[in-house]
């Protein structure tokens, strides 16, 4: 009935993607940094992975996540002080957090620097207050992905769902009687007054709080609203005792969504991101939502396009010949075949995300102040300009990072269309 791909047309898809030897070489970095992402706590951290101390064994690097947890409590927080009977320590010997007041005052990589040993090395140098660079890169390398990735299943799950909607349903296959939208129209400006109005100063306390009591309170709202469209929705279904009120007219969903796209590609992305971000207290799963809820546009229009032609093919025709439910049609017939354009435009949607919140770290909003990233980095070397290892290193993750990214959409883009020739 539905044309999936086979297994053996996986295969080929992959050994396609294989032949683009940028994106192949792209694709084995962003497994390189997703490694180190993982593996962060465990390649840069001031306590050892494995430690003997009066004969007993310790792991303090996974202790200190049951004591995030508020399982347990770190018996010794500071190892380096400790006399142990052996350590197996990190590579790089520095939390990300980490003050090393012998080596502030920006050391560079190169220069005499005042440590036990080689092994306490800052290989590639300070900040002012003595942070290592590379154990802040190590760690910005999870902050980049997590906002990435983050913000594309957010964007993915946005822009797939409205996209998938407009294309199948149009603007004249969906039908809605005249009671209900007299109905739905009618409870929408109270709904907006209970559930937004009435609560504003709730929310605004919420905002000043943190971004988890906002989207609390935002939700709640939301309830309030739908509850009350849902009862316009119940009490209007007592028009259609008259005849001119059960007449079913096409719903325009298409037209709609295609003017929310179009809304939402009109004011600039970084502007609005702006405006929502100086306003509520910042934390990084705010970045994460926030660059998410303005990135769907793009794939909303590529799954809308898909989804178009993909409702006109026979096998399209057939499952609604056979009277299979819309649902069925929509969710395992149509769009499984119009996600192949999806994964392109998140490969680029990832390397738009990272330099989006790069940019908002250097200009110091977004994320807290305790956290370090490779935009925070960059706007500390506006400083002092003869730290020169501050601009170079996390710039030089920065343009790694987005360029593989890039390369791999890129790629995806020749084998798709490859594919269809």
């Amino acid at each position: 009935m539905n044309k999936l791909e086979s297994p053996q047309a996986n295969r080929n898809f992959w050994k396609h993607f294989q032949k683009q030897k940028a994106a192949f070489f792209a694709f084995w970095i962003v497994i390189s940094l997703v490694i180190i992402a993982i593996f962060a706590d465990v390649l840069a951290n001031d306590k050892p992975l494995l430690a003997s101390y009066q004969h007993k064994l310790y792991f303090p690097v996974w202790h200190q996540y049951s004591e995030a947890l508020g399982a347990a409590k770190n018996p010794y927080p500071d190892w380096k002080t400790i006399k142990t009977d052996f350590a197996i320590w990190p590579p790089v010997r520095y939390a990300a957090k980490e003050i090393d007041l012998n080596n502030a005052q920006y050391c560079a990589p190169g220069a005499k620097q005042n440590i036990k040993n080689n092994r306490y090395k800052h290989y590639m140098g300070t900040d002012a207050l003595g942070k290592d660079v590379l154990s802040a890169l190590i760690h910005g390398t999870r902050i980049a992905l997590c906002v990435g990735l983050g913000s594309m299943i957010i964007a993915g799950i946005l822009g797939i769902s409205l996209g998938m909607l407009a294309g199948f349903f149009g603007d004249y296959k969906l039908k809605i009687s005249k009671a209900s939208i007299w109905g739905l129209c009618f409870f929408i400006i109270p709904g907006f007054f209970y559930g937004f109005q009435c609560r504003q100063f709730q929310i605004i306390d919420a905002m000043h709080h943190s971004f988890l009591a906002m989207i609390q309170e935002l939700i709640l709202s939301l309830l309030i609203f739908l509850m009350i469209l849902v009862l316009g929705y119940y009490i209007s279904k007592t028009l259609k005792v008259l005849v001119y009120f059960r007449k079913k007219i096409n719903f325009p969903l298409d037209m709609i969504i295609s003017k929310m796209i179009e809304v939402f590609t009109a004011v600039p992305k970084l502007f609005l991101i702006l405006s929502v971000v100086v306003l509520i207290k910042p934390s990084l799963l705010l970045i994460i939502c926030i660059i998410g809820f303005f990135s769907w546009t793009e794939m909303a229009r590529l799954v809308r396009a898909e989804m178009l032609i993909i409702r006109e093919k026979e096998y399209m025709e057939s499952a609604n010949a056979l009277g299979y439910p819309t649902l069925r049609q929509m969710f395992y017939h149509a769009l499984p075949n119009a996600l192949g354009p999806v994964f392109i435009s998140i490969s680029f949607g990832i390397a738009a995300a990272i330099l989006t919140e790069s940019s908002l770290s250097f200009l110091g909003i977004g994320l807290p102040i305790d956290t370090l990233s490779w935009g925070k980095l960059l706007s500390s070397a506006r400083e002092a300009p003869q730290a020169w290892w501050l601009a170079v290193f996390p710039g030089f993750a920065i343009f790694i990072c987005v360029t593989a990214f890039n390369l791999i959409g890129d790629g995806l883009t020749k084998v798709m269309e490859a594919r269809k020739e």
